[in-house]
């Protein structure tokens, strides 16, 4: 499903649900180099494509698997408790 379709599916599920309590969150990665990201940065582009889309990202890095995890345990914890509908994105800057 495209981004776009992904964010307004949150989006309709966190006005919805919200009366019950429920949060709807979403988390939109970068490149990250763990899972099938590390299977794409080896055998999807050559290492030079790879090197100038990192060059790219503004912390001048791919993201890592914890990077992510951080992301959605920071959603799911109570100090994101008045927050719903929203994309976290963690692309360490590579979206400015």
């Amino acid at each position: 499903m495209p981004k776009a379709g992904m964010e307004a599916l949150g989006r309709a599920i966190a006005k919805e649900e919200g009366r019950y309590g429920i949060r709807a969150n979403m988390v939109a990665p970068g490149i990250i180099d763990a899972g099938l990201g590390a299977e794409f940065l080896t055998s999807l582009y050559s290492p030079e494509i790879w090197e100038t889309q990192r060059k790219r990202i503004a912390l001048q890095r791919f993201g890592s698997g914890e990077d992510i995890a951080e992301a959605v345990a920071f959603l799911a914890s109570a100090k994101a408790q008045y927050m719903t509908g929203q994309t976290l994105i963690v692309d360490g800057g590579f979206s400015l």
